[in-house]
């Protein structure tokens, strides 16, 4: 049974435009037309169920084998809509098991880029063998296990929500890199409308990110006062309380005051915490390092 047979089996409703095997180049504009209107379909869809089942369809239009999508690429928290997912689209239960158990997000060079992306990108996942035995074993093993599945290349989609989360949607395939590259800049705006859509509705259907979302917004109403933002961001540049307070023409104890006052508005567990939430929020602005 072919992967466009196993999607119309399970209920999504794909549009085989290109194969593996084609160039993305051949049907340009008819690929961008039923992206966007998958897009808008996410856009419209009344449930989180249409909105995945959209996102499905994607696979036969760019051509890959495989997608998969995280909410957050900083946090290993299961997530059982993520979880059903990624098995619904056949991924390998060790796979899965090293997401959930292996906190890979912080060891897969994949997810730390997703942090200084804000485009899609792609990446081979065909690496040197002197590179892979570099790695650590976690790691090998899911370069292992992606060469066995068939997974030549990632294209990647990292979208940016609400109070620092980020999150990621993968397409993997046989593609070559040059077609991926072509994919990157030609269909980006396409693949970003996509990937907003679909988070938006992540977030619409989970209480537990409604949840922080109207956290983030109470820590935004109890505004620091300008001394407090002021020595905060020093903190943050790596300045010590006797160096802000030469700075700021305060002394050292009062430097420790706006920021334990900071600290407790911010209701961080320490100054460190307080700088971290602070930058997440856009309190701080542009640092200086």
């Amino acid at each position: 049974m072919t992967q466009h047979e196993i999607y119309e089996e399970k209920g999504f409703h794909t549009t085989s435009i290109i194969s593996e095997h084609q160039s993305p180049t051949d049907n340009i504009e008819v690929i961008r037309s039923h992206l966007r209107e998958r897009g808008q379909n996410i856009s419209q869809a009344r449930t989180f169920d249409q909105a995945l089942n959209e996102l499905s369809a994607t696979i036969e239009l760019l051509g890959m084998s495989y997608i998969g999508w995280s909410p957050d690429v900083a946090n290993p928290y299961f997530d059982k809509d993520m979880d059903q997912f990624l098995r619904l689209h056949n991924w390998p239960e060790d796979l899965i098991f090293y997401w959930w158990k292996g906190a890979i997000q912080s060891k897969m060079p994949l997810y730390r880029r997703c942090h200084f992306e804000h485009l899609p990108f792609s990446i081979n996942n065909q690496l040197p063998k002197h590179i892979i035995k570099r790695q650590i074993p976690e790691v090998r093993s899911i370069c292992e296990i992606s060469r066995k599945m068939g997974i030549r290349s990632l294209l990647n989609v990292p979208v940016r929500l609400p109070y620092g989360q980020v999150s990621l949607i993968s397409w993997g395939g046989y593609r070559k890199k040059d077609e991926l590259k072509w994919m990157e800049v030609n269909l980006a705006g396409e693949l970003l409308s996509i990937g907003h859509f679909f988070l938006d509705k992540y977030l619409e259907s989970c209480q537990v990110i409604r949840t922080r979302i109207d956290q983030g917004k109470e820590i935004l109403q109890s505004r620091l006062t300008l001394r407090e933002r002021d020595c905060l961001r020093l903190v943050a540049q790596g300045y010590r309380d006797t160096e802000i307070g030469r700075i700021a023409g305060l002394s050292p104890s009062t430097v420790r005051y706006y920021v334990d006052r900071a600290v407790e508005k911010l209701a961080a567990s320490n100054r460190s915490n307080a700088v971290a939430i602070a930058l997440q929020l856009g309190l701080l602005g542009p640092i200086a390092l």
